[in-house]
């Protein structure tokens, strides 16, 4: 027993340093800085809706029961949100149980149950995203009518219980794929999942905020009708509701703590068992396809290959293409049996959300999934300028051809005139070839060429960077002295984001070159420009909800606040690396 006990002791202490050195090595003061304050900010937003939701549900005229039941479904929802986010975004493929140290684990002089408890720390170490959604729900439900260390200490038990069953559920599910499928075939299944989630998670909103009354009386008439099933099923959510609610130790809490204690005993079972026959290093070895695929294609060179890459790879092709379709289909429907479009610019905000969420997942990862080929295509014959260039029209054309028919027939289908329409597709196909073009860029600055997932192939603050710019230009839908300004402004940091990818691809390998003075001087001023534009961007949402409202010097405090850790994050390593 101690001797397992020193051995995951041991194991633990070097994961510790090896996350701890990693993470000093990626991640600079000024990015600490960052993701700590949106952190913070999405914590507080997300523990803020969890009160508001709580005392909704308590004022409803439902007895106690109903009450408990919604919390046991808030709960349910909650926990799927953490699990389905986890997979789909590749954070613990990324950072925890996907990581390539199983092979040396299962060599060392160690027992499968060091492996797992290994395994499990991790995971819960890493755990950013029940942090961020799952323990700040629970704060939030349990401390709806104030703080105290009980309350906090129920949230915290909870979320802790919660996380190593989504840790160990995570394990079991990578174990049967890697011993059944490719790492392809895997990459896929994710894909597909978070497509299918996506709609798990919009649906139950669609619903309640289309049809509240008649969505709350569906499942009181169905709890009503089938109360013992529904007790049965929800019997584990609805201990954790009632812990939440009463925000004490009650009894519940340790039934829940006895069905969780042996949920997680056969699963360690399972993991055991499939550690000690060595499921994690099955190898498939695929057939060469004799097709010679290079001379038969009908695109050549960097858009042949980018060709290739869309039409294997389904988190593009689903998660970039297919989702923000679907959503819109689905929305515009709902909207319009609902709600009524008064106006064209609503219907143009949908399609520029599409267009900066297709952005985010396509020409945003463009450049980093070519991972470590891109030492060989420095080799070639091209240019940084005409790589990035090739990729650009690539991208821009598939968002062209998708996104052109989609405007014009949402339009149409809700009865906007034919110059209403022309003028707004225009306006649409600007837009896209602007945001294409910045993501691109981005890209190029922010690659992550060591992610195993596509949509990690940037690093996050490029993400946060690409999101701030495209939604700076998200309010250009007319010409007006305000918008002309945003999309000059918009145009200036396009260029900015321009001469820098090229610069950083020409000079990738070159320490010396990497941060001159000219990219100095061209953060600085990015930074500057970065901040008016948001200045403008606040002035014009703040218009188009509240028309006429004096909001004074808010617009420059906002923008500090969203540009100031972006800025941080910026100049900060840049000042590191020169020092």
């Amino acid at each position: 027993m101690f001797e397992i006990f020193n051995n995951t002791l041991i194991l633990c202490s070097v994961k510790n340093r090896i996350i701890f050195n990693n993470l000093r090595s990626r991640t600079g003061l000024g990015k600490a800085i960052a993701f700590l304050f949106v952190l913070l900010a999405c914590v507080w937003a997300v523990s803020d809706f969890s009160i508001e939701i709580s005392g909704k549900i308590l004022a409803m005229p439902f007895g106690y029961d109903i009450n408990l039941l919604f919390f046991a479904l808030i709960v349910m929802f909650v926990l799927f949100i953490t699990f389905m986010g986890d997979l789909t975004t590749g954070h613990t493929i990324n950072m925890g149980q996907m990581g390539s140290d199983f092979e040396y684990l299962q060599t060392l002089p160690v027992k499968p149950i060091n492996i797992i408890i290994l395994k499990l720390y991790e995971r819960l170490i890493n755990d950013y995203f029940g942090i961020l959604v799952m323990l700040s729900a629970f704060v939030g439900i349990s401390c709806r009518d104030g703080c105290s260390l009980t309350k906090i200490a129920i949230a915290i038990f909870l979320y802790l219980e919660f996380s190593l069953f989504s840790g160990l559920a995570i394990n079991l599910m990578m174990i049967v794929f890697t011993r059944f499928f490719k790492k392809s075939t895997i990459n896929n299944i994710f894909s597909v999942i978070g497509y299918l989630s996506a709609f798990l998670i919009l649906v139950p909103f669609l619903l309640l905020d289309a049809y509240p009354q008649r969505f709350i009386a569906k499942v009181v008439s169905l709890y009503s009708n089938a109360e013992t099933l529904i007790d049965t099923l929800f019997m584990p959510f609805l201990w954790v509701a009632d812990c939440l609610v009463n925000k004490t130790f009650t009894v519940s809490f340790w039934y829940f703590s006895l069905f969780w204690a042996a949920i997680m005993l056969v699963g360690c079972l399972i993991y055991s068992t499939a550690l000690k026959h060595i499921w994690f290093s099955y190898s498939y070895y695929g057939k060469k396809s004799s097709k010679n695929h290079g001379n038969n294609s009908f695109f050549k060179g960097i858009i042949s290959k980018e060709f290739n890459m869309l039409k294997s790879d389904y988190n593009l092709l689903i998660n970039s293409l297919l989702l923000p379709f679907t959503v819109i289909a689905a929305e515009i429907y709902v909207m319009k049996t609902v709600f009524s479009f008064t106006t064209v610019y609503s219907v143009m905000s949908l399609i520029f959300g599409a267009i900066i969420y297709f952005c985010m997942f396509g020409p945003v990862n463009s450049v980093g999934y070519e991972g470590k080929a891109v030492a060989l295509i420095e080799t070639l014959p091209i240019t940084a300028a005409e790589f990035i260039r090739q990729k650009f029209y690539f991208w821009l054309c598939i968002a062209q051809i998708c996104f052109l028919p989609a405007t014009i027939f949402a339009l149409r289908y809700l009865g906007f005139t034919y110059k209403v329409v022309m003028q707004s597709t225009l306006i649409t196909v600007i837009f896209t070839a602007c945001c294409v073009f910045l993501s691109v860029c981005v890209s190029a600055i922010y690659a992550n060429y060591e992610a195993k997932v596509i949509s990690q192939k940037s690093t996050f603050l490029g993400k946060i960077v690409a999101l701030l710019v495209m939604l700076s230009a998200s309010p250009i839908k007319y010409l007006n002295l305000m918008n002309a300004l945003s999309f000059i402004l918009f145009i200036v940091l396009t260029a900015l984001m321009w001469f820098k990818a090229v610069h950083l691809l020409e000079n990738r390998l070159d320490a010396n070159e990497l941060y001159n003075s000219k990219m100095r001087r061209a953060d600085v001023i990015m930074v500057l420009v970065a901040y008016f534009a948001t200045v403008v961007a606040v002035y014009q949402f703040v218009e188009a909800l509240v028309p006429g409202l004096e909001i004074g010097h808010w617009p420059w405090s906002i923008a500090l606040i969203c540009v100031g850790p972006v800025a941080v994050a910026v100049v900060g390593p840049i000042n590191a690396k020169q020092n």
